[in-house]
């Protein structure tokens, strides 16, 4: 049985003070990108400073400016890096598709790809949901929103076709209602994700396969949840 501690989740992988040990690797740009993740995820843009990043990362405000130039292009980077690993959701729709399974199941994939990435992606998870938010008020980031939202509406119309493909879906007059069920329910899930279950689980779990017992369950009963309002 695997026992591994949950460390890689939320701030548990936070490294000690002291140069970070990619810099003797010559990672310092990775290095940055990281760090800026972490603290743009938990205070958000306007609240961190290059300074500050350059201060955890253990490097001049300088060495920054030199990789990414001004705060708005290095937040454009981290979230060009973050972007494909959270945004998997067609990818799992055209799998599913060609694996001939139900919209569910795969609804069921992309669920549990989200709820653990944290394991291996910390801080992606966290920084995408405040990007949302950020870019919507920030003019400066108003291209990342536009591109998002119409992402998000896509992935929700592909998702919607592909339910009523699979005739589970019926039940609504067009691809557009159906999509807009679909948007409510998994934002309300992923909103309860992360300000609830993986706050909880840095909290109460101590191993990674604890972990994944406890976001099984929640989308399992997720699921069921689903299926009472599509049926």
């Amino acid at each position: 049985m695997n026992t591994s501690p949950i460390e890689p989740l939320g701030d548990l992988q936070i490294k000690k003070a002291g140069r970070p040990s990619a810099l003797h690797q010559g990672n310092v740009r990775i290095e940055i990108i990281e760090t800026a993740r972490r603290l743009f995820a938990k205070k958000g843009f306007e609240a961190v400073s290059v300074s500050a990043i350059a201060a955890e990362v253990g490097v001049a405000s300088t060495t920054v400016s030199h990789h990414f130039g001004p705060k708005e292009n290095l937040w454009r980077e981290v979230y060009a890096q973050t972007f494909p690993a959270v945004s998997t959701g067609r990818d799992i729709i055209a799998a599913s598709r060609q694996s001939n399974l139900s919209m569910m199941e795969a609804i069921r994939k992309l669920l549990l790809h989200h709820s653990l990435l944290p394991l291996t992606k910390p801080h992606h998870v966290e920084f995408m949901f405040r990007a949302l938010v950020e870019t919507s008020s920030n003019s400066a980031l108003g291209d990342i929103y536009a591109t998002r939202v119409g992402y998000q509406e896509g992935f929700y119309m592909r998702l919607a076709e592909f339910g009523r493909e699979t005739g589970e879906l019926n039940k609504f007059p067009d691809n557009k209602q159906a999509a807009k069920i679909l948007r409510f329910a998994l934002m309300g899930y992923y909103f309860y994700f992360e300000h609830h279950a993986l706050p909880s689980a840095i909290r109460e779990f101590e191993h990674v396969d604890d972990f994944k017992k406890l976001i099984t369950r929640q989308i399992e009963d997720f699921i069921k949840s689903l299926e009472l309002v599509i049926q």
